[in-house]
């Protein structure tokens, strides 16, 4: 990536398809790390085996989606560590951010900042493929159980219409933003899945993977200042993962917990 003046490096981690359980158990190694402050601030880049349907850490599975038809359309469910509602993914580009609250100053002072200073970050990198891109704009809240449509004034959207999907989990000391960006036509309708699902828009599904995940990196590595070196899980993340991806942490039936 290219290099900034000023502050230290961050580890990027780039995974190729995988479960929604192991990308979920991941995502929630990466915030026990960096609790435990053992680990840098970490952008990770990852893709899913297939079509898959993420709940909210505290969604309840059977209100705004409809369980039996994800079953019927082969869409698996695995439950966030995150808050939030449903997010349909496998044609979306997903991202995690794992930073300590220092890393990113005021603006992880709240849920609020903390999703701005990441919306402005993604503006940041994908202005050059779509000039139309901004944070905020009409707000508006859906009944079911699509992320997508519900926007705030924090949101990244397109003629008003959201472009990505954000929720957190905070700790003491960082926090964990998981953000879905709209990329292609999902093949499951999704307002098959939710009862009230938003109008799909696609305004980078013309542009290849790799170039979209390059703006997005650039956005980040702009707004913080740094410089994003390739790493990888370290052997405690990599332990702490597996071993809550075999208790079955992350299915959609289980009780969450405490990082």
């Amino acid at each position: 990536m290219t290099a900034h003046p000023g502050g230290d490096p961050w580890r990027l981690i780039v995974d190729g398809p995988a479960s929604g359980c192991r990308n979920m158990a991941t995502d929630a190694a990466l915030l026990w790390a960096a609790e435990a402050g053992e680990a840098p601030p970490t952008v990770r880049v990852y893709e899913w085996d297939g079509t898959w349907l993420s709940l909210g850490r505290f969604q309840a599975a059977d209100r705004g989606v409809q369980v039996a038809e994800c079953s019927r359309l082969g869409v698996r469910i695995v439950r966030r560590p995150t808050g939030g509602r449903g997010v349909l993914h496998g044609s979306d580009v997903t991202v995690t951010l794992c930073v300590p609250y220092a890393a990113v100053g005021v603006g992880g002072g709240s849920v609020a900042s903390l999703n701005r200073w990441c919306g402005e970050a993604l503006v940041q990198g994908l202005r050059g493929l779509v000039p139309a891109v901004e944070v905020g704009g009409v707000r508006y809240v859906g009944r079911g159980g699509d992320c997508f449509a519900s926007a705030t004034a924090a949101d990244l959207c397109v003629g008003g219409a959201k472009l990505v999907g954000s929720a957190q989990r905070r700790g003491q000391a960082a926090a964990l933003v998981q953000m879905s960006l709209m990329w292609r036509p999902p093949p499951v309708d999704p307002a098959a899945l939710f009862g009230d699902a938003a109008p799909g828009r696609y305004p980078l599904s013309g542009v290849p993977r790799q170039a979209l995940v390059g703006a997005l990196l650039r956005g980040i590595e702009g707004s913080a200042r740094m410089t994003l070196v390739h790493g990888c899980l370290t052997v405690r993340e990599r332990a702490w993962a597996e071993a809550e991806e075999a208790r079955g942490a992350f299915d959609p039936d289980a009780p969450m917990h405490p990082v």
